[in-house]
């Protein structure tokens, strides 16, 4: 088995125009930054594809300015929105899948016998289990629009770590740079997803 390193992606552009577009690119740029594909080959053969949005701070951010633009949220229910993303980006690492695997049984991420063990690493040794695999509904207006990479061929899954040891009650990444690397192994092959990391991003 091969493995195709994780790559950025080139997101698909709706054709609705609403008041503040350049908010719109703000956000589809933080896309482009917090979004890595990865996939796995046997031979020539595509055994996984899949998607990965780190929600970053700064993704939360270009994220929080765009839903408020696109449904006109304003004063104290923009303030809540505001807090309750920062709130989370503080509390844990989330993280919005897209997956296409050919065989419908392997399309099992968020079950407990799951065949894939996903999980990220800190100092590339010590592995930090997730503490909720969630699957998402299909063909969900908002959130094909907020994640454009989702394609009816692909599952969708919300997946949160904590963002503090549960052992030390310590940040799991320390200031001011590292790597956050999630990782998806299987018998069928395995691929990593970078990405450059400050809590304060």
């Amino acid at each position: 088995m091969t493995l195709c390193g994780c790559v950025g992606i080139t997101n698909q552009e709706t054709t609705g125009q609403l008041p503040g577009s350049g908010n719109k690119m703000i956000y589809r740029d933080a896309m482009d930054t917090w979004t890595q594909e990865g996939r796995i080959y046997d031979g020539l053969v595509t055994r996984l594809i899949s998607n990965v949005t780190f929600k970053s701070a700064a993704f939360r951010q270009a994220y929080t300015e765009e839903y408020s633009r696109l449904y006109k949220i304003e004063g104290l229910e923009y303030n809540n929105l505001v807090m309750q993303e920062q709130k989370e980006a503080a509390d844990y690492h989330d993280f919005v899948m897209a997956a296409y695997v050919p065989e419908k049984k392997w399309d099992d991420f968020s079950k407990e016998t799951s065949m894939w063990k996903i999980y990220i690493t800190r100092d590339h040794v010590e592995q930090i289990r997730p503490l909720e695999i969630r699957k998402l509904k299909k063909n969900d207006p908002e959130i094909d629009y907020f994640y454009p990479y989702i394609t009816t061929w692909k599952s969708i899954y919300h997946i949160r770590f904590p963002a503090f040891d549960p052992k030390a009650d310590n940040p799991l990444m320390g200031d001011p740079y590292e790597v956050l690397t999630l990782v998806m192994k299987s018998v069928i092959g395995s691929v990593e997803f970078k990405w450059e990391y400050n809590r304060k991003q």
